[in-house]
């Protein structure tokens, strides 16, 4: 006997579920914890789980590459810019980023430094922030959030930049 349980504008997290959990496996004695979409516990149920995909459900990561060709010294540049579609929820999960000389870079949340990395000297000229431990599942994004990452370097020469995203869109 399944109890179908039909989450509105939230999240679903399996505790105790395995990388190789896929959807159509039954999870036995697994608990699930689901939240509503600002994150607080709503219920917990500990009976098995039939997983299946619904319409309108998680998609499979969503990635996106930008660059930026020939930044001149001392100028914050643009790297990537990532809007979440209308009516969706996204979960910003890595954002890496690479290039040629040294760099500043900045991750912003609707014009607000929400993290910031630094490469230098003698190691690799790139960098990943990764979220997916945050909250256990990445930063939420609201419809119509915008996510930035910028670059400032401070070479003598011109460079090229590059950056790529990952989210996960609902």
């Amino acid at each position: 006997m399944f109890n179908l349980v039909r989450i509105i504008g939230g999240f679903i997290k399996l505790l105790g579920a395995s990388d190789n959990t896929k959807i159509g496996n039954v999870l036995d004695a697994l608990k699930v914890i689901w939240q509503d979409s600002s994150g607080n516990p709503v219920g917990t149920v500990t009976n098995p789980i039939y997983i299946t995909p619904i319409s309108g459900g998680a998609q499979p990561s969503t990635s996106k590459y930008s660059e930026a060709l020939s930044v001149p010294t001392g100028v914050p540049t643009l790297l990537l810019t990532y809007t979440v579609p209308v009516g969706k929820v996204s979960i910003l999960e890595r954002i890496s980023v690479t290039g040629e000389n040294i760099a500043y870079y900045k991750v912003l949340k609707n014009s607000v430094v929400i993290d910031s990395k630094h490469t230098n000297f003698g190691t690799n000229l790139n960098e990943e922030f990764n979220y997916s431990a945050t909250a256990d599942i990445g930063i939420k994004l609201l419809a119509g959030d915008i996510i930035t990452v910028t670059v400032l370097h401070n070479r003598p020469y011109l460079a090229n930049f590059s950056a790529r995203l990952q989210v996960t869109e609902f």
